[in-house]
């Protein structure tokens, strides 16, 4: 029943993000599929996965978004790897969904986007997750921690842009900065090495 009990939040959080998801984020107002899940700068940071795996030229992308400059006849694309490093994963599902569906693979289709918006979600969750666990190694009660991911969660525009802008940079560096945070308070307790060099990764993930 305790463990019932402790799970019912992350529980509930969890369902309720992919409902929102789901009935936001992939209908159009009309009710119809969303295709522009993936916009604005997010379109600058997902070319870099679209070059290297689609096109297989990372050299020569595609002038799109604010922050791509074209440069002596290339396309430099000036937005941080970090967020795209992240998406990659995701990235890779929705190529390898889309070959088990036997559709012609296209970086922008329905499928990719939506795998990308689910990538958003897990990182969401994941940060939660380990700003949860970041906040019990200072002996908090479990009331506290619960209100602050709450708080987090609905009293910032954190998913906001996890729902609906899932190709910007935001919920990333939130996940990337909760690792920071828990590794490095990790390493000053357990003195422990690896997460030395964890917490230096996330930081420059970030």
């Amino acid at each position: 029943m305790k463990v019932f009990q402790s799970l019912l939040l992350p529980i509930s959080i969890t369902l309720l993000v992919i409902l929102i998801m789901t009935q936001i984020s992939w209908k159009s107002v009309n009710g119809e599929a969303n295709h522009s899940i993936i916009s604005g700068d997010g379109v600058g940071y997902y070319q870099y996965l679209v070059s290297l795996f689609i096109q297989k030229d990372i050299d020569h992308q595609e002038l799109k978004g604010a922050f791509m400059k074209p440069v002596e006849g290339r396309v430099v694309n000036k937005y941080f790897v970090g967020t795209p490093l992240c998406m990659s994963p995701f990235f890779g599902l929705g190529v390898l969904h889309t070959k088990m569906t036997v559709q012609e693979l296209s970086a922008y289709s329905l499928i990719m986007q939506r795998w990308i918006n689910i990538g958003a979600v897990v990182y969401l969750l994941l940060g939660l997750f380990l700003i949860s666990k970041w906040l019990s190694s200072y002996e908090l009660s479990k009331a506290a921690i619960y209100m602050a991911l709450v708080c987090i969660l609905f009293g910032t525009n954190l998913l906001l842009y996890s729902i609906l802008s899932p190709t910007m940079t935001h919920v990333y560096s939130f996940f990337g900065v909760s690792a920071f945070l828990y590794t490095v308070r990790r390493y000053f307790i357990k003195q422990s090495v690896s997460s030395f060099y964890w917490g230096a990764f996330f930081f420059a993930l970030v």
